[in-house]
């Protein structure tokens, strides 16, 4: 099982190609969905904040999660954690760290919160999309 797989490829460049509405106005939209998703990919480690993003992008809260999930098809925190997970399977296949080592890297306050996170997002723990590799 690969990450991307587990994903199902819903990454936010792809999603925006894919669920991209051809309607008249939507350019600004989908420029705003980018920034936002340039700048979670660039702080993807960092503990999700709408307020700081919107911040970022000079754009009000509101407008910017409506928007996002109008393009995309998912809220800016689903996007987020994706991203994070993403990460996790890499780092998962390479076996140097333990599972509670990797969620403290990316990020999350406790093990058992990545474990959680990870399953709601990957469909297994971490421990078993680890183990689905050695098979």
């Amino acid at each position: 099982l690969s990450s991307e797989t587990m994903l199902g490829g819903g990454y936010c460049a792809a999603q925006i190609g894919e669920t991209q509405r051809q309607e008249v106005g939507e350019g600004p939209r989908i420029a705003l969905v980018r920034e936002a998703c340039a700048y979670l990919d660039t702080h993807c480690m960092e503990k999700f904040s709408l307020k700081k993003l919107a911040d970022a992008l000079f754009v009000n809260e509101c407008y910017l999660a409506r928007a996002f999930k109008y393009i995309t098809g998912q809220t800016l925190l689903q996007y987020h954690s994706a991203m994070r997970c993403k990460i996790a399977c890499s780092l998962l296949e390479q076996d140097t760290l333990s599972v509670s080592q990797i969620g403290i890297r990316l990020g999350f306050s406790s093990a058992s919160l990545f474990s959680q996170v990870f399953k709601r997002v990957i469909k297994v723990t971490p421990t078993e999309y680890r183990e689905s590799l050695k098979k």
